[in-house]
């Protein structure tokens, strides 16, 4: 069973149905959810007097069965990026603060460096050679971008 969960007596059921489409849970709910939404707009269209209608009333039918989950999950999902986008603000004007304070962002650069091989020694991060090069690369062009545009105080 997927994510290790088990559903009793379903679990043939689900393992076959899985195993019908290649053992992909996320394609098995997308193609559940739009036979839903396709049955669902056929049913009202049937009784609408326009497609417009139609589409109007299989939305009703959706956003009562979802229960508002999908807009939850927006709004999830917009309130983790908004704290993401803030940390890495942050994050960013330490640096530059950082840059004007010991005026070397060479040293800045190699002591971040340092932390991220440091981390993914201990497993922090994904020790691959190719993640390391990009979180080296992206560091190395905000120190540059520190030095160089006045240490962020004009930025």
């Amino acid at each position: 069973m997927p994510f290790g969960v088990s559903l009793g007596p379903l679990d043939s059921l689900v393992g076959t149905v899985l195993e019908a489409f290649g053992g992909n849970l996320v394609l098995t709910i997308g193609l559940a959810a739009t036979g839903l939404l396709t049955y669902w707009f056929l049913d009202e269209y049937r009784d609408a007097n326009d497609t417009a209608e139609a589409i109007e009333g299989a939305g009703d039918r959706a956003d009562s069965f979802f229960g508002g989950t999908i807009g939850a999950f927006g709004s999830l999902l917009t309130v983790v990026l908004t704290i993401t986008v803030t940390v890495a603000n942050q994050l960013l004007m330490t640096g530059s603060m950082l840059n004007e304070a010991i005026e070397a962002p060479a040293l800045f650069g190699q002591a971040i460096t340092g932390l991220i091989a440091f981390a993914g020694l201990k497993g922090l991060i994904p020790a691959d050679p190719v993640i390391f090069a990009a979180i080296a690369t992206l560091l190395f062009v905000l120190v540059l971008w520190a030095r160089y545009s006045g240490g962020g105080s004009r930025a």
